[in-house]
């Protein structure tokens, strides 16, 4: 019975001594760091952001091969706690046996199985946002070790290059935006009319919005606001702004209000009204055929209407727009540049008018 027992002992002995050998074979494998990064550009406050670091299996050799429990990457936040974790289950990165230390704000993973050449993954951390620094960057860190160990870590499968262990990511955290608005946008409605719409995915301490007018894009007016929903979800919003003038432009934007007075502005756009014709305006133009220029009246607008004129070529491409044309003179527009064929002249922004054709000769 002793000499049964002596020679399972040895066999186990020589099991384990062949193991270790079969994978402390001698290679050049180069694990390597391929990426470092987070997927915002902040981090908000009370709010969350994801840590991704990429690691790959290069070197020369194609039957590159490595145990469980020969490396281990490395990944510590800032010591000062601007963001961080809640604790080890904020991390995902499958192949490594995690662990996490508070007092070093450190994560350690040691690689649970074998790995071959060329192989790779990725890591990803949950990171919460604890003390705003408006966006001043605090680092961290991410390396990659060799691991010695019995029948584990075997120096001798390495052929690791220091230079792609190591990276350094920096960010910071802000006071989240009140509101994160999806859409906004200005169309033309009824007649005289701006239909102005918008959308927010989320919103938090936000008291009101207001519907801001400009006729420059430079000095602004409140034409309306609207009490905020504070939901987390999304919420519409429309405006019908009135009694505008036709074929001038106008420029919108949003300016949001807190509880506490603070205010912010969002996206602005532009839009050119509709004319409001009531059927009697017109646009007569000579001489036709035109050689060097061509003369165009418009008449049925008011004294303070803004007109844009388009001209467009056979196929409806745009080739020319005058600007702030002449209500009650004939607006001279010379085409020289344009070569011999024909053309179309409309009103933007009011389809209703028919436009005008005429031929360009040389």
């Amino acid at each position: 019975m002793k000499r049964k027992l002596e020679y399972i002992v040895i066999t186990l002995i020589l099991l384990v001594t062949v193991r270790g050998f079969s994978q402390c074979a001698t290679h050049a494998c180069d694990p390597q760091l391929t990426g470092f990064g987070f997927n915002v550009e902040c981090i908000d406050h009370n709010g969350n952001a994801t840590l991704i670091l990429d690691w790959a299996m290069g070197g020369g050799d194609p039957t590159c091969s490595v145990p469980p429990g020969s490396w281990r990457l490395q990944i510590s936040l800032p010591l000062t706690g601007e963001y961080g974790v809640n604790g080890i289950q904020d991390i995902v990165g499958p192949g490594f046996d995690w662990t996490y230390s508070e007092a070093n704000k450190t994560f350690n993973g040691l690689n649970n199985i074998q790995m071959n050449w060329l192989e790779n993954g990725q890591v990803s951390i949950n990171i919460s946002g604890f003390t705003i620094t408006n966006c001043a960057l605090k680092l961290c860190q991410s390396n990659l070790y060799i691991q010695p160990a019995f029948l584990g870590g075997c120096p001798q499968a390495f052929n690791n290059q220091t230079s792609n262990d190591a990276f350094t990511v920096g960010k910071g955290v802000q006071n989240p935006l009140p509101i994160e608005l999806s859409h906004f946008s200005a169309k033309n409605g009824g007649c005289g009319e701006v239909l102005v719409d918008w959308e927010t995915s989320t919103e938090r301490n936000s008291d009101f919005v207001e519907v801001e007018r400009s006729e420059d894009g430079i000095k602004f007016v409140s034409v309306h606001k609207e009490k905020s929903n504070n939901q987390n979800k999304a919420s519409l919003y429309s405006y019908t702004d009135k009694n505008l003038l036709g074929g001038k432009r106008y420029f919108y934007r949003l300016k949001q209000v807190d509880f506490d007075g603070k205010s912010i502005y969002y996206n602005m756009t532009s839009i050119i009204t509709n004319f409001c014709s009531g059927g009697d305006l017109s646009i007569t133009l000579h001489p036709n055929p035109a050689i060097e220029k061509v003369f165009v009246s418009l008449e049925g607008f008011n004294p303070n209407d803004e007109v844009t004129l388009m001209v467009t070529n056979a196929i409806g491409e745009n080739v020319m727009t005058i600007n702030n044309a002449l209500i009650n003179d004939p607006n001279e527009i010379k085409l020289n540049n344009l070569p011999a064929g024909i053309y179309n002249i409309k009103i933007a922004g009011f389809d209703d008018v028919t436009s005008k054709r005429f031929i360009k000769i040389d």
